[in-house]
């Protein structure tokens, strides 16, 4: 298999799981990128490193956020000193919205990985970890 063909059979699994996981969300009236967005939150309150750290654009950002907050899973916040800035935070109706997708999302994963064994997962994970390093 040369490089090419490796980096279309990573990008296959992606799409695949992508794919799988975002019709199971549909259910919850949810999308993987919904679901990305919660997990940001952990971390993140600001839009524009929600975008940086999900290496998605500020106006998809914008959007997802947006529809969040539309039913009730998020809040915007006004940052005191700095009416144009705000902070995004999840409502307890978001909490329960996004266990439900942390469930999808690893029980798809996990479906995947069931025929995997541990150590083939650990060189999996190194090699993933020293490709995103760029060679570093």
């Amino acid at each position: 298999m040369d490089n090419w063909e490796l980096f279309r059979a990573h990008m296959q699994l992606y799409r695949a799981f992508m794919s799988e996981a975002d019709g199971k969300l549909h259910r919850l009236k949810l999308g993987v990128k919904d679901f990305f967005v919660f997990r940001a939150l952990e971390t993140h309150r600001n839009p524009s490193d929600i975008a940086d750290y999900l290496i998605l654009p500020r106006p998809t950002i914008t959007f997802l956020i947006k529809r969040l907050e539309a039913q009730g899973y998020v809040k915007r916040k006004s940052v005191s000193g700095d009416l144009r800035k705000f902070e995004i935070r999840i409502t307890a109706k978001g909490r329960k919205a996004y266990e439900a997708a942390r469930i999808v999302m690893t029980t798809t994963f996990e479906a995947r990985l069931a025929d995997v064994r541990t150590a083939e997962l650990k060189t999996y994970a190194a090699v993933l970890n020293k490709l995103s390093e760029g060679g570093k």
